[in-house]
């Protein structure tokens, strides 16, 4: 499927997956010949969606041709490939991730009970929370559960609103004709639903996929967190919680030498992007 952009329009032109190499390239002459792309256009997006059937995962894949007027013609390509799992739950390995997410959950609401347990003894003892607040632990805690909860429900919402209703043919009849001698592009009138089901589908492949990096981007902050958090729980241990003793002792010199490195870093920047910023290579 293809997208021509020109100005705030956009045209949408279904390549069928059973053309041959030349009716696709005169298909492309044809939308060139019919203005869907000319020198107004800004963007073309030509999208393909495919399917693994053994590894249950849809794959997304997505080129961006963008045409600077500004930059002498330039033309920005941006591409992208994504794989996103809406089967999630169908196989024994998907029903056993099951019981860990689920197991998870439970986890993570242990986990903001024993800081609200931790919160609510300190008042006790001190008349205000404001002592829970003292510890920079605590800040880490807190945010590594806030952001556990937020990818929780994000993912459930994923699960009973994306993955749960969105379905593919294997093959959509939207045009007309795939070898008439003309007016390619006509929608085929007895089944003109076919059309717009198409589209539908393959921008709600792209609402998914783009969902599945943001996710994992979530996933991935929150696995520093994550980490800090055990070393939190190993300094009780004298062995296992010599690594956090030692940081807390050499805060002060790491602020420091963490400081000027980055002095430095930015520096160096400057002089490389000073001495060859404008080579092109």
């Amino acid at each position: 499927m293809g997208d021509a952009q020109c100005e705030v329009r956009y045209f949408h032109v279904w390549l069928d997956i059973n053309l041959n190499a030349q009716r696709a390239q005169d298909m492309v002459k044809y939308m060139e010949d019919g203005l869907y792309i000319d020198d107004q256009t800004k963007q073309v997006t030509v999208q393909l969606v495919t399917y693994n059937a053994q590894l249950h995962f849809f794959a997304n894949s997505e080129i961006n041709f963008q045409f600077e007027d500004t930059y002498g013609g330039l033309i920005n390509i941006v591409k992208s490939v994504q794989t996103v799992n809406i089967e999630l739950y169908t196989t024994f390995s998907g029903q056993v991730r099951a019981v860990f997410e689920m197991m998870f959950l439970v986890l993570v609401m242990l986990s903001a009970v024993n800081e609200g347990r931790e919160a609510y003894h300190i008042y006790q003892e001190t008349g205000s929370v404001a002592g829970y607040f003292k510890s920079g632990w605590n800040y880490i805690d807190i945010t590594s559960i806030g952001m556990n909860f937020v990818t929780l429900c994000l993912w459930i919402n994923f699960i009973f609103t994306d993955a749960r209703t969105f379905s593919m043919e294997p093959r959509y009849h939207a045009m007309a004709s795939l070898t008439g001698k003309g007016r390619w592009l006509m929608r085929n009138q007895d089944n003109v639903e076919d059309f717009d089901r198409v589209i539908n589908r393959f921008q709600e492949m792209s609402r998914m996929t783009d969902f599945q990096v943001e996710y994992m981007m979530q996933n991935g902050l929150n696995s520093f967190f994550l980490i800090m958090r055990i070393l939190k729980l190993c300094d009780f241990q004298p062995r296992m919680g010599i690594i956090t003793r030692t940081l807390a002792v050499a805060a002060s010199d790491l602020y420091h030498f963490f400081l000027l490195l980055f002095i430095i870093f930015i520096g160096y920047t400057i002089t490389g992007h000073l001495l060859f910023g404008t080579t092109l290579y």
